[in-house]
């Protein structure tokens, strides 16, 4: 079986199709055969591209066996994850999946300690939205807590990037944009 997996080759097969500028043939592997038949939204004839986002396409070398869209190559990007702390709050979750984070105080001082929900190599940008917010730089090596070049008082905009490594948060970077 032949496996067409890039998400670039698959997007660009779909548009091609869906525009009527791929011919047939041109999308084919050396040893698949024809993927296209003729300039339409169709492979071999019999699998209609316009309803698929994303997909794998496997064949035998003489057409199309099937066509997946249950594989985790094709996974949707994960979305932007918003959290205001709490008065009381030094924590979060991270949601599955999620590297980007919105980070807002709740109005008054607010001392972050820790994120729970990392993932061992995962990195994650957090966006402050105002200053109302201090990351704590324990060095512990403590279960999720931060090991920063200092104590960060957050700014409206400011970014900072933190790597897990299974254990606690490393810096990675931090930029105050306002």
């Amino acid at each position: 079986m032949n496996r067409l997996t890039g998400f670039v080759a698959w997007a660009a097969l779909v548009v091609g199709v869906s525009l009527g500028v791929v011919q047939a043939g041109a999308y084919a592997p050396a040893d698949a055969g024809y993927i296209l038949s003729a300039a339409s939204s169709r492979l071999s004839g019999e699998t209609d591209l316009s309803a698929l986002a994303a997909g794998i396409l496997e064949t035998d070398g003489a057409g199309v066996v099937s066509v997946s869209t249950a594989d985790t190559d094709f996974a949707a990007p994960p979305s932007v994850q918003s959290t205001t702390l709490g008065s009381s709050a030094t924590t979060f979750a991270l949601a599955a999946g999620e590297t980007y984070v919105i980070l807002t105080g709740d109005g008054g001082a607010n001392t972050l300690a820790d994120i729970t929900g990392g993932v061992a190599g995962k990195c994650v940008t957090i966006e402050f939205v105002d200053t109302l917010i201090t990351v704590t730089d324990t060095d512990a090596h403590t279960a999720d807590t931060f090991d920063t070049s200092a104590a960060y008082t957050s700014a409206d905009d400011g970014i900072m990037v933190l790597c897990y490594n299974g254990t606690s948060w490393y810096e990675a970077s931090r930029s105050v944009n306002s």
